[in-house]
């Protein structure tokens, strides 16, 4: 799977480089228009990735809105304490997400990276056109 994504990967930023700059224009509601969206269609099957629909979903979900391992909708949701982008609504489904659903394999600290990790480029100033680009982390590991 990994191998699939990280092909897709490639093939994404080769196919999406380039700089794309957005003006904000004054709406007629007096609202400020906001930027299109990205968005890329990877086939799911031969010819693309092995995930299913639903675990491309979970991927791209961006959390806060549910619970993280229950999926549990309109409770206080708290954040994992060592990443901040997992959301619960209790310690048993924290506990249960760190373990069955092994969060504490790709739990990180803001800023810490382990050999594998994909990271995206952002604010590079002496090659930016690497910016924008999602790379894998090569090292040895210092855990």
């Amino acid at each position: 799977v990994l191998k699939d994504c990280k092909y897709n990967l490639i093939n994404l930023n080769r196919n999406t480089k380039g700089s794309i700059t957005f003006e904000p224009e004054l709406m007629p509601d007096g609202t400020i228009s906001q930027p299109a969206r990205k968005t890329h269609h990877m086939p799911i099957g031969p010819g693309g990735t092995v995930l299913t629909e639903d675990e491309i979903n979970n991927l791209i979900d961006v959390g806060g809105i549910h619970c993280d391992f229950c999926k549990r909708k309109g409770t206080k949701l708290f954040k994992c304490a060592r990443c901040r982008r997992e959301f619960y609504c209790s310690k048993e489904c924290q506990r249960k997400q760190w373990t069955e659903k092994v969060h504490n394999i790709y739990c990180r600290k803001e800023g810490e990276f382990q050999p594998g990790d994909l990271v995206q480029i952002v604010r590079l100033t002496n090659m930016p056109e690497l910016n924008s680009c999602i790379v894998c982390v090569l090292g040895r590991n210092t855990t």
